[in-house]
């Protein structure tokens, strides 16, 4: 019961992560990553890094997180916390120790004429602030959702409740936080830990798995940008697979199963695409970071805004609208901004 009541991450809990010298080990790698980097020429090697890499996501929380926390829910606290504890150690080792060991040449010879770089940059880590266009080109997609939370928060001013007589600001803070469970601070310590996993760890670890360490990989083996863009997200939504054997062993039937496991390695392959190609048009995976926490706070549209009785329901042809002209919006822009 203390487990599962234990939704929030309290300071005074918090132990310290790393020891001194744990810390000064990661700071030794963290100097490597100032090393140049040439690309390595394309082996039989090549591919096995690849599957190496994608599988290792999935992997690391087999083998580091332990049989009787994997058999708890997938909402424990306790699960949870392992998890990300899993992905985050496993995330750090392929970013800062195998992807230089592996990708880089050793040798003195070039790749095709490539001038040496900081390794950091075939990964799409600028340690910049990221550019604002990849959460813009994402949020047209997202313009019908969009509009119906504005409309449901302008709404809200109107009905005769507690809220009436707000400001828009305030009704919209209501209709994010309580009623979407959006995060209303910046200290992730008072964050949910549900909120932890779905808006900063799973993205930024995802992202620097399954964008960063694979592209590089792919281009290397003479992949064109444009079959990466169909090929990378295969491992993405395969990568949410393994969600079907657990199904399995709790007791669903195995029909359900394939259908929920194939809608969601449909979705999550189309979500994989869409963010290789914002990296390789970009160049910034903190930029396609913030689409995937974005996307994971959307969640897939709702369409109750038809339902009679919803808030919106007199203004639903406002979000239809929306819906089409951001779709409309999203697809145009795909022949603006050309892949590198």
């Amino acid at each position: 019961t203390t487990l599962h009541s234990q939704s929030r991450l309290e300071p005074s809990n918090l132990k310290p992560l790393i020891s001194l010298k744990s810390s000064t080990f990661i700071l030794t790698i963290l100097t490597m990553s100032l090393l140049q980097c040439t690309p390595a020429a394309p082996t039989f090697l090549s591919y096995f890094h690849v599957l190496l890499i994608a599988a290792s996501y999935v992997l690391c929380l087999y083998v580091f997180v332990p049989k009787d926390v994997r058999s708890l829910p997938r909402s424990s606290p306790l699960q949870i916390k392992s998890r990300m504890k899993a992905v985050s150690v496993t995330t750090f080792f392929i970013v800062f120790i195998y992807f230089p060991l592996t990708f880089c040449s050793r040798s003195d010879e070039k790749l095709g004429g490539v001038s040496p770089r900081v390794f950091t940059s075939y990964l799409y880590l600028t340690f910049l602030p990221p550019t604002p266009l990849p959460l813009f080109h994402t949020m047209l997609l997202f313009l019908g959702p969009l509009s119906n939370l504005i409309l449901s928060a302008s709404q809200l001013l109107k009905t005769a409740s507690p809220t009436r007589g707000w400001k828009l600001r305030q009704a919209l803070h209501h209709v994010l936080v309580e009623e979407h469970n959006m995060p209303d601070t910046i200290d992730l310590r008072k964050w949910s830990i549900d909120s932890l996993r779905n808006l900063v760890i799973a993205p930024f670890t995802e992202e620097l798995i399954y964008r960063s360490s694979l592209i590089p990989y792919l281009l290397q083996l003479r992949f064109k940008p444009v079959h990466v863009v169909f090929v990378a997200p295969v491992f993405f939504g395969f990568a949410h697979v393994h969600h079907a054997y657990n199904q399995i062993k709790q007791g669903h039937r195995m029909k359900e199963v394939l259908l929920v496991t194939a809608f969601q390695f449909t979705y999550t392959s189309l979500f994989g695409a869409y963010a290789t190609y914002a990296c390789l048009v970009w160049g910034d995976v903190l930029g396609v970071v913030f689409i995937h926490s974005f996307c994971n706070f959307m969640g897939l549209p709702s369409f109750t805004f038809m339902q009679r009785g919803d808030r919106v329901y007199e203004k639903r042809w406002i979000v239809m609208v929306a819906f089409v002209v951001g779709l409309v919006g999203f697809i145009s822009l795909f022949w603006v901004f050309e892949m590198k």
